[in-house]
């Protein structure tokens, strides 16, 4: 199985871990317009009971989004984790018992447990940050236009 059939095999969860990939873009945002307000406004004094409501607003708004965010996101995470480990398990039953003992045991251990873990650190990580960094680049040069 490819990893873009793994990925694809749950859509929902998929697109429901876009959404909350996305939630962090604007959570992102929302802080660099917290401290744009605060620039742009201090200079001017009557509007900056304003700019401490909406600052105050965002500010609290934002945890929120990356909360919600994560939850999001784990659920789809947790169970293509569970389509891999499903998937390697079956692998290693299906093989015969000539072919399994011809390794050692610490090797099938480190296919099942420690590769899998690398995958889920590694590859989850860099790809929200892929989503995120190109998120952002899109809404930053989406608003000069």
């Amino acid at each position: 199985m490819q990893l873009r059939e793994l990925l694809w095999s749950r859509k929902r969860g998929f697109l429901l871990y876009l959404f909350g990939s996305l939630l962090t873009i604007a959570s992102s945002i929302t802080g660099h317009l917290v401290v744009a307000l605060m620039v742009g406004q201090v200079t001017r004094e009557e509007g900056l009971f304003t700019v401490f409501v909406v600052a105050g607003l965002l500010t609290l708004g934002s945890p929120m989004l990356q909360v919600i965010s994560r939850f999001l996101r784990t659920a789809y995470m947790r169970d293509t984790l569970y389509d891999i480990r499903r998937l390697a398990f079956k692998k290693v039953l299906g093989q015969s018992y000539q072919r399994f003992a011809s390794q050692s045991h610490s090797t099938y251990i480190s296919r099942l447990v420690n590769d899998i873990n690398l995958f889920e650190k590694d590859f989850f990580v860099s790809f929200l940050n892929v989503i995120v960094t190109s998120g952002i680049y899109i809404v930053v040069w989406g608003s000069f236009f």
